[in-house]
C-alpha cells in the first residue's frame, strides 16, 4: 500500500507506517495543496491522509476513486464530501475526540479570565502604561 501524506506529520507517525511496511509520499510545505496538485499527488496512492484544510469534494472525489481509504488528521469531516465518499465505497476515518481536552481546557480558561475580568484589566493597564507594559523578572 501507498499513502500520500498532504503535510509533514510526527516522526512517530512516519515510523508507524514503515514499521507495517507501508510506502508513502509526503508533501513538506506548510500549506495546503491546491486541487490540482492534490489530485495529482494522489495518483499512483492507495490511501490519502489528509492533514489541514484540503477540499476533498465530489470533484476530487471523482478523479481520485481509485483510493481505497481515506483518513483524516481532524475531528470533524467538514472538508470533506461524506455523501460521495459513500457512494463511490471509499471508506473514511478520523480522529473524533482529539480535541476534547484542549477545548474545554480553553472553555474554562475563558470563563475564569471573564470572571475575573481578566481582559479589561488587562486593557486598563496597557492604557495607563502608554501601551507598552514591558514585564520584568524580579531578579533582572
Amino acid at each position: 500500500m501507498k499513502v500520500f501524506i498532504t503535510r509533514q506529520i510526527p516522526e512517530t507517525g512516519l515510523q508507524l507506517l514503515r514499521d507495517a511496511g507501508i510506502s508513502y509520499t509526503e508533501h513538506t510545505e506548510k500549506r495546503n495543496l491546491t486541487p490540482e496538485e492534490l489530485i495529482a499527488g494522489c495518483q499512483g496512492h492507495d490511501a490519502l491522509l489528509s492533514v489541514g484544510g484540503n477540499k476533498l469534494n465530489a470533484e476530487f472525489l471523482g478523479a481520485c476513486r481509485h483510493l481505497k481509504v481515506i483518513a483524516l488528521m481532524s475531528a470533524g469531516y467538514d472538508n470533506l464530501d461524506v455523501g460521495t465518499a459513500h457512494m463511490l465505497n471509499i471508506p473514511v476515518g478520523n480522529t473524533p475526540g482529539v480535541l476534547s481536552n484542549a477545548t474545554a481546557d480553553t472553555a474554562f480558561l475563558l470563563m475564569l479570565a471573564v470572571s475575573r475580568k481578566a481582559f479589561h484589566m488587562h486593557k486598563t493597564i496597557e492604557k495607563e502604561n502608554g501601551d507598552s507594559l514591558t514585564l520584568r523578572p524580579t531578579w533582572a
